[in-house]
């Protein structure tokens, strides 16, 4: 297949928060490092990509079936169960009717470089190039990042992600190598190099870029 090497949704898909026990939360507001974070036990469903990525850094990490997920939480099985940022609004109903100690951890956000792409046939190159400059159009007017914030950045999450006040614990994604590297650095929106080098670590500094600006409102 031929890739489009523009992110979908600009990276964001790499901003992780967890799911946790209430009783969690004060063990959880002292984590402020990768070492820390390696001190706890983090969930993941199977198969998820999430799994190599946290095994590559050291982290230790609990895998499972799906029926199992929210209930470990609730067990205190586990400490965290990490889940993009995107995803989060979906899962609440479910842990509404499943417990009233699972709570959406306010305190780290972990993040590593993760995208989205779309593919085409190797042969179409034409399908290629219209793709390309769809997504370079929409992007260059603003359109883009209009959606995003319309279809993302609800107000549900801007409430309840509380960016600002998050510690940001940034880990590698030793699978993206390669494909990542083809991306022009003007379509992320999360700043992947900055997070990499340590110059961004808490969330005040995130809100400060223009394309997450809209999530701390």
């Amino acid at each position: 297949m031929r890739v489009i090497p523009i992110p979908i949704t600009g990276g964001v898909l790499g901003l992780r928060v967890g799911w946790t026990h209430d009783k969690r939360l004060p063990r959880l507001a002292s984590v402020d490092s990768l070492k820390e974070l390696r001190a706890l036990t983090l969930l993941q469903r199977s198969g998820w990509s999430g799994l190599d990525i946290f095994d590559a850094a050291g982290l230790r990490t609990f895998e499972t079936s799906g029926d199992n997920l929210f209930r470990l939480v609730d067990q205190q099985r586990v400490d965290l169960l990490l889940r993009g940022v995107a995803e989060i609004e979906g899962e609440q109903g479910v842990v509404n009717r499943f417990s009233d100690g699972v709570v959406l951890d306010p305190h780290v956000l972990v993040v590593y470089p993760f995208a989205g792409f779309f593919y085409v046939s190797p042969d179409n190159m034409e399908l290629a190039d219209a793709v390309t400059a769809g997504f370079e159009k929409i992007i260059r007017d603003g359109s883009y990042q209009q959606l995003l914030e319309s279809q993302v950045y609800t107000s549900w999450l801007r409430d309840r992600l509380k960016l600002k006040q998050r510690q940001v614990i940034f880990i590698p994604n030793p699978e993206a190598r390669g494909v990542l590297d083809v991306v022009d650095p003007q379509h992320w929106i999360v700043p992947w190099g900055l997070l990499a080098d340590g110059t961004i670590q808490t969330g005040v500094q995130l809100c400060a870029i223009p394309g997450l600006a809209a999530l701390c409102r």
